[in-house]
């Protein structure tokens, strides 16, 4: 079930009675790792009794052996009686099949008969599992431990710890749950939260869960219009053909959420997106510079940003936007005669304000109908098309 506001309140507040929580603090996907590393090898009876769906049984194997961060990987457990257990460990983030896929090779050439499982808040797949990778949910994992802990925990000390994580967990599990979009009628980011989230030192947790399940709903979106490509934005880059594909993927700077949408040009080499972020929508360009200061860099983006017209107009009027949703308050973007905010070296944008009754509906379309300008932008040019000519000057601009 997922909690409402008053109820995520009395999570945090449950949460702030348990000891165990201040302790995860410090590096919450770590601490889970290291606490399971630590049940392995201290009561490896529990362990073999919860996860018992998720092992193989090997007679070669004798000794509970734990090993963290082992080529990459989150956690391996060695059970007395099965085979090696790998397990890939999300708290805050998503699970990436690309990154799964990578893991397959280490496995295989590492491991002998090795199970994989992916632990995480909430169910990344339909089916519950991705090739060979099955899916154990947190929630689940408590469970299980707190069936078998008085049956094979003997010291009162740690009984009394499982315990404690199980409690923990399960109160994560609600915070994790109302992190996600239940309602596309939602306030988009859940801002309203935020001080109580902050207070409690798991603003990061929930708005990068928020961002994540976001970027999903957008992805699935936009999937019915090109690609979307599944790999990290450095491999996206790289990966530049005459097939228009976009990018979408989360950050989270300066304390909050940060979701981007990325389409790139294969005639010219730039790129153009959007970002929101903080209450911030933000189209943005990502070009090529030469210059060899640091003004010389900001002069040229900004003219080629000035150039960049989309059906007759320029990319930074939010003109798609204001048709189709517009924003909660006054712009805080700089008018053209004011220039371009960015950052060294390529990147440029303007943005405007988003209220707080800016809903996941409208960020949609919002996004969609940006997209579709993307797209347009970016599909393959005739070869006589002035921009696949290696005369092409930035400063002409680019037409759709």
């Amino acid at each position: 079930m997922i909690p409402n506001g008053q109820d995520l309140n009395e999570t945090l507040e449950a949460l702030k009675q348990n000891p165990l929580f201040y302790l995860s603090l410090g590096s919450k996907e770590l601490f889970h790792s290291d606490f399971i590393q630590w049940l392995c090898v201290a009561h490896p009876r529990l362990v073999s009794a919860a996860l018992s769906e998720y092992l193989y049984e090997d007679t070669t194997s004798s000794q509970a052996v734990a090993d963290r961060e082992k080529h990459n990987l989150d956690l391996v457990l060695r059970l007395p009686g099965f085979a090696p257990l790998v397990v890939e460990n999300k708290v805050k983030s998503l699970v990436r099949v690309e990154q799964l896929d990578k893991y397959d090779q280490r496995i295989a050439s590492s491991f002998r008969n090795a199970t994989k499982m992916v632990l995480s808040f909430g169910s990344p797949w339909e089916s519950g599992c991705y090739k060979s990778w099955r899916h154990l949910s947190y929630e689940s994992f408590a469970d299980a431990l707190e069936f078998n802990v008085a049956a094979t925990v003997s010291p009162a000390f740690d009984r009394a710890l499982v315990e404690r994580y199980v409690a923990m967990v399960r109160d994560l599990a609600k915070v994790a749950s109302h992190a996600r979009v239940s309602d596309l009628s939602e306030d988009y980011i859940g801002l309203e939260h935020y001080k109580a989230l902050k207070d409690a030192r798991l603003h990061d947790l929930y708005y990068k869960i928020r961002a994540d399940h976001l970027a999903s709903l957008i992805t699935n979106r936009l999937e019915q219009l090109a690609p979307v490509f599944e790999g990290s934005e450095e491999e996206w880059v790289e990966q530049l053909t005459s097939n228009p594909s976009f990018f979408v993927g989360t950050a989270f700077t300066r304390g909050t959420a940060m979701i981007n949408v990325y389409a790139r040009s294969c005639t010219t080499g730039y790129t153009v997106g959007l970002q929101v972020q903080n209450g911030q929508f933000r189209l943005c360009m990502i070009v090529p510079t030469k210059g060899t200061s640091k003004a010389a860099r900001r002069a040229e983006r900004e003219k080629v940003a000035s150039g960049c017209l989309f059906n007759g107009r320029c990319w930074f009027e939010f003109h798609t936007f204001d048709g189709h949703a517009c924003p909660e308050g006054a712009t805080d973007a700089p008018t053209e005669q004011d220039g371009f905010l960015g950052f060294d070296p390529g990147f440029v944008y303007r943005y405007k304000r988003i209220g707080p009754r800016f809903t996941v509906t409208k960020l949609l379309e919002v996004v969609v109908a940006y997209a579709k300008l993307m797209l347009d932008h970016c599909q393959p040019r005739a070869s006589d098309d002035p921009r696949a000519d290696p005369s092409f000057s930035p400063d002409r601009g680019i037409v759709s």
